[in-house]
């Protein structure tokens, strides 16, 4: 159970560094595109 709860904790983590990344990623492209035009 207490790894369970371990393992839930890290997907959690983890789901949030990705849609954090994410949104650096997309934000890098809109300016890469906004220079583009």
């Amino acid at each position: 159970n207490d790894l369970l709860l371990q393992r839930l904790s890290h997907l959690r983590i983890h789901d949030n560094f990705n849609s954090q990344y994410c949104m650096q990623i997309a934000e890098a492209c809109a300016r890469a595109g906004a220079v583009d035009l």
